[in-house]
């Protein structure tokens, strides 16, 4: 979904640059989904973050054959690696100033990355699937940006990621 969106983005008239990072630390999926092997990933830029400029993140970043700009996640599971939310702050900063849109594929921890990525996003997008268990997890994510004090002020949309010809009676009934 993230790497669709973003790819849209560079369509638009006047968008210069489109940048998606994958926030995935175990399940990333990105550079499989483009086919493409990075050398580098946002962590790398993390234990490196006392380096970081536009010079700097502009030679990590992988630039596809899309005119997408990524930023993916490791390849491999890192056990022992926390990242601190002041460092994705500095990093997402700077993407912000170097591109037009920056697209992130938060993934489905709510950790305090996952808040600090919440407190710099202009819109959030929630995937769900119409099936029962989706829609309780949907509002339980819901419920836990609002104990995040996350403001829901026409910044959060819900986005159904699969269309069921058949769409249950407690798809509606969950809505409330």
């Amino acid at each position: 979904m993230a790497v669709n969106l973003a790819a849209n983005f560079t369509r638009l008239e006047g968008v210069q640059s489109v940048a998606v990072m994958d926030m995935n630390l175990v399940f990333g999926e990105i550079p499989l989904f483009l086919g493409m092997e990075p050398l580098f990933d946002w962590v790398e830029v993390a234990k490196n973050s006392s380096r970081l400029d536009a010079t700097y993140l502009s030679s990590i970043l992988y630039r596809h054959t899309s005119e997408l700009f990524v930023l993916p996640s490791p390849a491999k599971v890192i056990e022992d690696y926390r990242v601190s939310p002041a460092v994705i702050e500095k990093i997402l900063n700077l993407m912000k100033t170097m591109f037009d849109y920056v697209v992130i594929d938060n993934g489905q921890c709510l950790d305090e990355v996952s808040k600090m990525v919440l407190k710099l996003s202009d819109k959030v997008l929630l995937v769900t699937v119409l099936s029962l268990p989706c829609l309780i997890n949907l509002k339980r994510v819901q419920d836990t940006f609002h104990r995040f004090g996350y403001p829901f002020d026409g910044n959060i949309d819900i986005v159904v990621n699969r269309y069921l010809k058949k769409i249950p009676d407690f798809a509606e009934r969950g809505r409330g």
